[in-house]
């Protein structure tokens, strides 16, 4: 039963890879077009600390490797995001709004958790 649970679990994990790379396509054209127009960047933010969370949860509760990993990935690849938004963002004022509300919701949950 172990070797089944582990089984579903990279299955899981294959499906969050293709979950977290959907929005590549967004960010192309963002790039593309040098502006993020009316996006907004709170999703990304929001899954950036979901990510954050769920690594350090799988980094914490031993046996969890198949957590930490895929999240650990998509710290990596929502950082990206969240990157790209603040460089493309149109204006100085949105960009220093999605930095705030990224440091705010980052540092002040984790600090709860500590």
């Amino acid at each position: 039963m172990e070797d089944l649970s582990f089984y579903i679990g990279v299955l899981g994990n294959v499906i969050a890879v293709l979950v977290l790379l959907s929005p590549a396509e967004t960010f192309w054209q963002i790039i593309k077009h040098k502006s993020t127009e009316d996006f907004e960047s709170l999703p990304y933010i929001c899954t950036l600390l979901n990510a954050s969370l769920w690594t350090y949860y799988g980094i914490t509760k031993p046996g969890e490797y198949l957590v930490a990993t895929i999240n650990g990935f998509g710290i990596l690849v929502e950082a990206i995001y969240v990157t790209l938004f603040l460089i493309y963002a149109p204006s100085k004022q949105i960009r220093v709004r999605t930095y705030n509300i990224n440091v705010y919701l980052q540092f002040n949950i984790r600090k709860k958790l500590a």
